[in-house]
């Protein structure tokens, strides 16, 4: 954006205003040269500034090398261990990030096993219950639908850009009548329960190893739909009747890494 293009667009913005008020022949011929005066300046300094950006990195090694390795990243996808055979090198990070989670959920029981065996105070003790889920109607899904990340899954039935184009005749008798299947029966199928897991590198640089990689996992759609829906039912549901904890800052609304420091 050099001054010549700023000063080309404000005569165009001048040029419309005239021609928009009376439209004349004149007026339309002066507004549509300083229109493509304007396109031609544009693609001008573009052209200059790639010029410029290119020579640069030409002559300068560290940055040809540096935008080089960037872009065969990206043509060879992700980085993973070297190995002579993928299936044993996935068998391999699926028992790791089985381990690792397991060793999370001893944790977190001997924690939790540890704050229950105290006695809660009086005032802490509530008898409010989330017993049942509410059904949904066919706008409130299809909202749900409409402001959800549209990602598909390889376990997806149909491919989610697919049920969005065909969404009036998926929506009554097959989507909302599910999610409330689901929310009635509260029960989750086990069809929705497996998930496509990736591992992927924590940080660019680390060394290929399975500790230094994080699971990915890639749910089907439909699944994240009931999900999003109960989530947004308890989120109503517990602060609506204080049961969330006063320091318990993450996973709430109006609350964000200032609010923490700030405690």
């Amino acid at each position: 954006m050099t001054d010549e293009v700023r000063y080309a667009k404000w005569k165009k913005r001048r040029a419309e205003r005239r021609w928009r008020a009376p439209k004349t022949l004149t007026n339309s011929a002066l507004f549509r040269s300083q229109r493509n005066r304007v396109t031609y300046l544009m693609n001008k300094a573009r052209e200059e500034y790639y010029r410029s950006f290119i020579d640069d990195i030409s002559n300068d090694q560290r940055k040809l090398f540096k935008a080089s390795k960037s872009l065969l990243n990206l043509a060879e996808g992700p980085t993973f261990p070297p190995c002579t055979d993928y299936q044993v090198l996935a068998n391999e990070f699926g028992e790791f990030f089985v381990q690792k989670i397991a060793g999370i959920k001893s944790m977190i029981s001997s924690t939790a096993n540890r704050s229950l065996s105290s006695t809660l105070p009086a005032e802490l003790v509530t008898d409010v219950s989330f017993s049942e889920l509410e059904l949904l109607s066919a706008n409130y899904v299809q909202s749900i639908i409409l402001s959800s990340a549209k990602k598909s899954c390889l376990l997806d039935p149909i491919p989610t850009t697919l049920l969005v184009e065909h969404l009036n005749e998926l929506l009554p008798s097959i989507y909302t009548r599910i999610i409330n299947l689901s929310l009635s029966t509260s029960r989750f199928p086990d069809s929705w329960k497996p998930a496509v897991v990736r591992p992927l590198l924590k940080k660019a640089g680390l060394e290929p190893v399975p500790k230094n990689y994080r699971p990915t996992s890639n749910l089907q759609y439909t699944s994240k739909l009931v999900e999003t829906v109960v989530a947004k039912q308890l989120h109503k549901h517990l602060p609506s009747n204080n049961l969330l904890p006063m320091q318990q800052l993450a996973y709430r609304h109006h609350h964000s890494t200032e609010t923490a420091l700030l405690n």
